[in-house]
């Protein structure tokens, strides 16, 4: 073990190995470093630390400046005895692990451009950096993560692990693993498999220079190169948005459930809206028409788990001298405090507790904070947004289109009922195409589904003993009291679990539904092709082929 100074900060430098047993049991680092390599050395800082910025290549330029070009230099000459020399430089300068035994703030950014095999880094407090572009390592984040831009992870050698919450303004995914254990606040999420579904315009977020002239996947639009000159000038990645948060902060509190009872969108009495599954009420104190009193609160329904918070008032003593007591009327003291209870299966109202069941106190967890996010959301939401979102809605899907596709000979002969699973639709990428047609005691329909993140099953109790689940959208056709056909859109949280129809401050989820149903208008129409071509394989269920694949 060395001891160092690191930006005027004291560090360890020791072998990795010698460190193993103390880093957190579910680290990848911990479980798959070899034990046997005793050459490879990480940087140890002890409570709290503070950086300008971290190259994660090259940390804290312990490796010499010109050692890449002087090992190509060798390659290129076939000197064996100047590789291996450079190669036992390397191993005793790289850092391949920075450990952080506390807090980590970074003033400007977190970096690095290879993406296979760069410095991984742990932290075992909080990490807050206003950037993160990395890739081919392990992001460890023992408490909470907050980025004020861009995190952008690349690349399937690396992870990021973030045991509390994430906060960041966008989320960026190119084939790249995430796995956040308490709530997520992200602004913008862009998945690579998921892109092409998404409608999202990267130059309408990004600055020109972070971006690429390809039009080609998530992970080519992007500029590596173009992020790392921004930072480098201290230039934002990200174009102003306008999106201001109403709350100070989304924790339990009385002040937070009192402010979201009096936005404009609970109206006089209550609200309901619906967060993934969950079906969240919230009342706003009012006397009602029966006379009876209603106060702020907020109701929480997953299933059969129930949260309910409430104000409530309790009583207090005050202290008083015997004059007091002897010529004054004794008051009675009252103060409001939050309170929160969970119904249980006996019908019966307690107090979360530590012995609260697991899957209500993930759903005050989870739901609490991403609850009080929708609301956020609508709240902010201006009439011309709401207006727009639905004038390009009804333009683009209407109930002549969905009757076209429908009627197209591939669902007809293959894929016309997705409740039978030998009909029930196919892949096309990342997208599942299913259909519902000329059902007698069903709407006619279409489905496009997509995998839901498996580390996202934590927040659903009914899926805890499931692998996968799918969520998406349905576009249905439904008649009205006059009979006059019209489309309605669903949401379709779970697969098989039943969908619900979207409200009009649904805008987020409007936008969604319109961008996999323009990936699905300009898929379809091909593969239909193909199926009429007889290039179809429909016992593959995944019958896709690239849409320049020659028919003939």
């Amino acid at each position: 073990m060395q001891k160092i100074i690191i930006q005027n900060q004291e560090a360890q430098l020791i072998p990795i190995t010698s460190l193993l047993e103390n880093l957190p049991d579910d680290s990848s680092f911990k479980q798959y470093f070899p034990k046997d390599d005793h050459k490879s050395l990480a940087l140890c800082f002890d409570g709290d630390t503070e950086f300008d910025c971290i190259d994660l290549d090259n940390p804290f330029d312990r490796l010499d400046a010109d050692w890449s070009e002087r090992y190509s230099r060798a390659l290129d000459e076939k000197n064996t005895a100047e590789i291996e020399r450079l190669g036992n430089l390397y191993d005793k300068q790289i850092i391949r692990l920075i450990v952080v035994q506390g807090n980590l703030s970074v003033t400007r950014f977190i970096f690095n451009d290879e993406t296979d095999g760069a410095c991984s880094l742990i932290v075992l407090g909080n990490l807050h950096c206003p950037d993160i572009i990395v890739g081919g390592q392990e992001i460890y984040v023992q408490q909470d993560l907050v980025v004020n831009e861009i995190f952008w992870g690349d690349y399937n050698h690396g992870e990021l692990t973030v045991k509390g919450n994430m906060t960041a303004a966008m989320l960026i995914q190119t084939d790249y693993n995430v796995k956040v254990h308490g709530f997520k606040r992200i602004d913008t999420h862009l998945d690579e498999y998921e892109f092409d579904s998404s409608g999202v315009i990267l130059s309408d977020l990004i600055d020109d220079e972070a971006l690429s002239q390809s039009t080609e996947c998530l992970n080519s639009q992007l500029s590596r190169y173009g992020m790392h000159q921004l930072l480098l000038k201290e230039l934002p990645l990200l174009k102003e948005q306008k999106k201001t948060s109403l709350f100070a902060n989304y924790d339990l509190s009385l002040e937070n459930l009192r402010q979201l009872s009096h936005f404009n969108i609970i109206g006089s009495t209550d609200f309901e809206y619906r967060v993934e599954d969950v079906l969240v009420t919230v009342t706003r104190a009012h006397t009602d028409e029966q006379g009876k009193s209603w106060k702020d609160s907020l109701r929480l329904e997953q299933d059969d788990h129930e949260i309910f918070i409430c104000a409530e008032q309790i009583e207090t003593e005050e202290k008083e001298t015997f004059l007091k007591k002897l010529f004054v009327t004794p008051k009675t003291n009252f103060r409001e405090q939050l309170a929160v209870i969970w119904k249980a299966p006996d019908e019966q109202w307690y107090y979360v507790d530590e012995d609260t069941p697991a899957a209500e106190k993930n759903l005050l967890k989870f739901f609490w904070p991403n609850a009080l996010m929708a609301a956020e959301r609508m709240e902010q939401l201006a009439p011309e947004e709401i207006n727009l979102c639905k004038k390009e809605t009804e333009a683009e899907i209407t109930v002549a289109t969905i009757e076209y596709y429908l009627n197209l000979p591939i669902v007809l002969k293959y894929y016309n009922d997705y409740d039978d699973s030998e009909r029930n639709g196919y892949w096309s990428d990342s997208v599942y195409f299913a259909f519902r047609q000329n059902n007698q005691e069903y709407t006619d329909r279409i489905q496009l589904t997509q995998s839901r993140p498996s580390q996202d099953l934590q927040y659903f109790p009914s899926l805890a003993t499931e692998d996968d689940d799918s969520k998406g959208y349905q576009y249905d056709i439904q008649d009205d009291l006059k009979g006059n056909k019209n489309v309605q859109i669903r949401y379709l949280p779970h697969d098989g679990k039943g969908s619900y129809p979207l409200a009009p401050l649904d805008v987020d989820h409007y936008r969604k539904a319109l961008g996999l149903w323009r990936y699905f208008i300009k898929h379809f129409p091909a593969h239909n092709a193909r199926f009429e071509a007889g290039n179809w394989d429909e016992s593959d269920p995944n019958p896709f082929i690239d849409d320049d694949d020659d028919l003939s």
